[in-house]
């Protein structure tokens, strides 16, 4: 645990580090779709067919997708200075007082298949007021340590009992420091009962 008044690095790891988790088929082949569809909606409008109606929503969704994913599996640097999480990505930096807000949600990076998932905090910054994403990984693209999920969780637990949201995503932010990850409804339902004596 980092001393008292200093920042702590959030996600060190112990092995290279790993700039991008996704796939690089994945990578490679998704940014084309869009700019394949882009040329079709074009082509569409242009002749003016009734098709062009539904290929200008559905490039816009597939290529807000890829942006996501793009962000969601990029390395960020990120730092907890007492209860207030930083977070640069690029020349960008966020960041969210974890004891003063009550707008936190707990979810999953944005993957394509064979990309690794991890969860992924989603915030609102304190200065901006914009959402940004904190993707629980470390730098060689494991899961983020149970010492730096206590410390997200411990920074959550000191704000306001009216903010109920970051206490519900403290205390799952507490399972799966303690289990490694959220365990599904059938793995906490106590079976013993259904099991017959031989």
């Amino acid at each position: 645990m980092a001393p008292q008044g200093s920042p702590h690095r959030l996600g060190t790891g112990t092995g290279a580090t790993v700039q991008r988790t996704g796939l690089l088929w994945n990578d490679v082949l998704l940014p084309i779709f869009p700019a394949v569809l882009l040329v079709a909606c074009v082509g569409t409008t242009i002749g003016l067919e009734p098709g062009a109606l539904l290929l200008w929503p559905v490039c816009a969704v597939l290529s807000a997708y890829t942006v996501a994913r793009r962000r969601d599996q990029s390395l960020v640097e990120a730092h907890l200075d007492g209860t207030v999480l930083s977070v640069r990505r690029g020349d960008r930096t966020h960041h969210c007082d974890l004891s003063a807000t009550g707008d936190v949600r707990l979810g999953t990076n944005i993957t394509a298949g064979g990309d690794p998932g991890f969860y992924a905090l989603s915030l609102r910054d304190t200065g901006t007021g914009k959402r940004f994403r904190y993707v629980l990984r470390t730098d060689d693209a494991h899961a983020l340590s149970s010492e730096d999920l206590g410390l997200l969780a411990a920074a959550l637990e000191a704000s306001p009992p009216s903010h109920a949201k970051a206490h519900q995503v403290a205390a799952r932010l507490r399972r799966i420091e303690r289990d490694g990850h959220e365990k599904s409804s059938s793995e906490t339902v106590d079976w013993s009962h259904r099991i017959s004596s031989p």
